[in-house]
């Protein structure tokens, strides 16, 4: 699959953000406990905790304002 921009939000603390990164893939990572959530494309991979993982899809799917 070609890479295609994701919005990925997490948590910063008690702040939530985003970052729009280009990837082909976005899929959890080990076992429940253990467990990450891996972003990955052609550039790279970004690798998120599941505490700070918010969520994750396609830029094309958001609405514009």
């Amino acid at each position: 699959m070609a890479d295609q921009k994701f919005i990925v939000g997490y948590s910063a603390g008690e702040k939530a953000n985003y970052v729009i990164v280009e990837a082909s893939s976005v899929s959890q990572y080990g076992e429940k406990e253990q467990s990450c959530w891996k972003i990955s494309g052609e550039k790279g991979t970004l690798w998120v905790s599941p505490s700070a993982f918010l969520y994750a899809f396609p830029a094309e799917m958001q609405v514009p304002k």
